[in-house]
């Protein structure tokens, strides 16, 4: 992938030599002839490096610098100034404000391009340390997440069963309890999932049909326990499939949260159409339901914490559900897609 190097220079001779010049050397070149504009495309474009002037019309080099350090999407950009002038004083404060490195024109090319390559040079070794620091403190993290936050939930939820079979609690009580605990371990496992701290398990298990059948139960009644009450016939499920069924664990998850999303996406009086397609290793799974929400309205599926309508349409979660199930797709190559035709939601995962 060819490096990007933003120029900004005012004089136009210069801008377009020092371009081809870097052109040439299998650099991707960005221009501007001001530092407004230097600093707009830098937003837009993140260049690995940027080459500026000092002294431009509209704002200066240092003007820019200033507005770049303070934004954190460009304030680990190298900037290297170019300049006529050789005041001390001028070289201390660029540098002061986190300029890299400074070349006095008239310069040679060979002398920009030793600095550029030397500044890119600096970025990925100051890079490659913060990755090797981060991956080892995320990896103690990893270690200890799930031991940390499960344990006192469970704990918790152990002393509340022993004391309410102790002193009778009222079934209703017990009933809430359990909901919120469900409710918050799921919570916590949908953000380290979201996290990276958990990793989809690849471990693979064999089902008869039965055995499948009775998991899909489960997974309607672990819905069922969250704060609903489902009817009976809400899910239209039909089977095609081998004798022996083979599941991955990541698709148990997937399989939740698209079981979730068309309960919540759909008005509580239309059932939802599931099928099940599993033959010769091959996992496709399809659902059809009627969208409660505005007819225009698709729903976002790539962004985390995105709920719809949640303003007139009051719903339980983070909005993780479509972003966990689109995740899983890139990391084992599974198809998702979600369609909205009519008045109806289309979904399909083939794994």
């Amino acid at each position: 992938m060819k490096r990007k190097v933003l120029v900004v220079e005012d004089d136009n001779t210069i801008r377009e030599n020092v371009s081809e010049y870097l052109q040439l050397h299998n650099f991707e070149v960005l221009k501007a002839e001001n530092g407004k504009k230097g600093y707009n495309i830098a937003l837009a474009e993140l260049p690995d490096i940027i080459v500026s002037d000092v002294m431009m019309p509209e704002m200066t080099g240092l003007e820019m610098l200033i507005f770049l350090k303070k934004n954190p999407e460009t304030n680990l950009i190298p900037v290297v100034f170019t300049t006529a002038k050789t005041d001390i004083k001028d070289v201390r404060k660029g540098m002061g404000l986190g300029a890299d490195d400074y070349l006095t024109k008239p310069f040679e090319f060979k002398d920009l391009l030793s600095t550029i390559n030397t500044q890119l040079t600096k970025k990925e070794v100051v890079n490659n340390h913060f990755n090797k620091e981060y991956e080892k403190s995320f990896e103690h993290w990893r270690t200890i997440a799930n031991h940390e936050l499960f344990t006192p939930i469970n704990v918790i939820q152990n002393i509340f069963h022993i004391s309410s079979q102790q002193s009778n609690l009222d079934h209703e009580l017990k009933s809430i309890f359990d909901i919120s605990i469900n409710r918050l371990k799921r919570t916590i496992s949908n953000l380290l999932i979201l996290s990276g701290v958990d990793q989809f398990s690849t471990n693979e298990k064999e089902y008869t049909f039965e055995s499948f059948h009775q998991l899909i139960k489960s997974i309607l009644s672990d819905i069922n326990n969250e704060e609903r009450t489902i009817p009976i016939n809400k899910f239209n499920i039909t089977f095609d499939c081998d004798d022996v069924i083979r599941i991955k664990d990541y698709y148990i998850i997937a399989l939740k949260e698209l079981f979730d999303n068309a309960y919540k996406y759909s008005p509580n009086d239309v059932s939802i159409d599931i099928n099940f397609t599993i033959k010769n290793s091959i996992f496709e799974f399809k659902i059809k339901n009627v969208n409660k929400f505005n007819n225009q309205k698709l729903i976002e599926s790539s962004k985390p914490f995105r709920q719809i309508d949640r303003l007139t349409n009051e719903q339980q979660g983070l909005g993780l559900g479509l972003f966990i199930i689109n995740r899983i797709s890139d990391l084992y190559n599974c198809k998702f897609e979600l369609i909205q035709k009519d008045k109806f939601v289309e979904c399909s995962w083939v794994a």
